[in-house]
């Protein structure tokens, strides 16, 4: 898990219940999401102050670092079945496709960044990849309106569909935060600014909504 107060990643052997702060090099480095690359022992984050992505090998606790450019701000991060690794980048409006094998590679950096076509911006918050049969889908939030929008892992973010939400009874939009899938590839993410739960099911792209009992905002941003 991240760590943002103490500016590390901890580790938590759930069998023995010892825990360890392993910190992060670059002080006050604001760090939010986390993933495990699959069949491997590396651990990434998002740093979100630092602008820069991590690996920490948790068999030796090193961290390394890479950049993703001035005021990118990447903020969750999720693995694909192809081991890419996608990061939103909340303050440039756009999301980082990254060849994690490619990175501090002289050939080739291993990232590139990608957004809507204008005149459509968003500002990417929560992501997460569903695999099809033959496809993968990109589900990414749009916390500065009341959207999830969906964009086949091929085509760069330059076709994509939109789930908008049902207005929020609050603020002008419903933000939604975080998101997470399940085996059946079903979508679930909070509205901030909507105090509800989402669900969105895949096959159908039929939305589903649940007010959160504690309101009139609660301020679920997470999942």
């Amino acid at each position: 898990f991240t760590h943002a107060r103490t500016n590390s990643v901890g580790k938590l052997d759930v069998q023995s219940g010892k825990m360890e702060l392993i910190e992060i090099p670059t002080p006050k480095a604001g760090p939010m999401g986390i993933a495990l690359l699959p069949d491997s022992n590396n651990v990434w984050f998002a740093e979100i102050i630092a602008n820069k992505i991590g690996k920490l090998d948790v068999e030796s606790n090193k961290i390394d670092e890479y950049f993703t450019g001035e005021e990118t701000g990447p903020t969750f991060l999720t693995f694909d079945n192809d081991g890419i690794l996608w990061v939103t980048l909340s303050y440039s409006n756009s999301v980082l496709r990254v060849q994690t094998g490619l990175l501090g590679s002289i050939i080739s950096s291993g990232m590139s960044s990608m957004t809507l076509p204008k005149p459509d911006r968003f500002s990417p918050f929560g992501i997460a990849v569903v695999t099809g049969n033959e496809t993968q889908k990109i589900f990414v939030s749009d916390h500065s309106s009341s959207r999830v929008i969906s964009s086949d892992a091929n085509s760069n973010f330059q076709s994509y569909t939109s789930y908008w939400t049902s207005p929020s009874k609050i603020y002008p939009t419903t933000l939604p935060g975080q998101i997470a899938s399940d085996k059946l590839g079903n979508i679930y993410f909070p509205q901030h600014g909507g105090n509800r739960i989402s669900k969105i099911s895949t096959e159908s792209g039929i939305m589903t909504e649940y007010d959160i009992p504690t309101g009139p905002l609660s301020t679920a941003v997470f999942i």
